[in-house]
């Protein structure tokens, strides 16, 4: 799960998700990737809804 809030600066939310991007392509085997934005969107059932609604497709 990666977690960048919206408060942050444009600067900073580049420089995450850069070095998120680099991690993701050292992580083999890992399949599925959540985005949030707010601790609402990191709690346990809103990450299952995103984890249900990415097998749909």
């Amino acid at each position: 799960m990666s977690w960048c809030p919206d408060t942050a600066k444009v600067k900073k939310k580049m420089l995450y998700s850069s070095s998120f991007d680099a991690l993701k392509k050292s992580l083999v085997g890992v399949q599925k990737y959540i985005q949030a934005t707010d601790l609402s969107e990191a709690s346990q059932e809103a990450v299952e809804e995103k984890l249900r609604a990415t097998d749909r497709q």
